[in-house]
């Protein structure tokens, strides 16, 4: 039902990010509840989990949608800042979270805000007094 909502009801709070855009449902769940019921039974649904776009600009389809928690989803906002490192492209808190990086993510947030590059503002450890952030 709250896809259909995003999706279809122009009164809807979401709809402009979802229906608005173009943001539809597959037919097959559109037409059927008991279609998306079994695909969510046979790919992971659980009642602690929210369903989830891997591409956020294709709609809700057996090939774009899982199951995924809170954390999975917050990583997966239209609105995240992705950066580009070492071939790899993460969200800054999972740069954060790369063993590559040496300082916090409020450190690493504030350095690439001041203009670091990305190589610097992960390597270059905070209690370094060479380190000045505005270069």
């Amino acid at each position: 039902m709250g896809i259909k909502a995003r999706c279809y009801n122009k009164s809807h709070g979401s709809y402009s990010s979802y229906g608005g855009r173009g943001i539809v449902m597959c037919p097959e769940w559109e037409i059927s509840f008991e279609q998306f019921k079994e695909w969510s039974l046979a790919n992971g649904y659980d009642d602690t989990l929210t369903i989830d776009r891997k591409d956020n600009n294709i709609g809700y389809t057996v090939e774009n949608c899982r199951w995924a928690n809170r954390k999975q989803q917050q990583r997966n906002l239209r609105s995240n800042h992705l950066e580009e490192y070492m071939g790899e492209t993460k969200t800054v808190i999972e740069w954060a979270e790369d063993p590559r990086c040496l300082v916090t993510p409020k450190t690493l947030y504030s350095r690439l805000s001041y203009g670091w590059s990305m190589e610097r503002a992960l390597t270059v450890p905070a209690n370094n007094p060479k380190a000045n952030k505005y270069q």
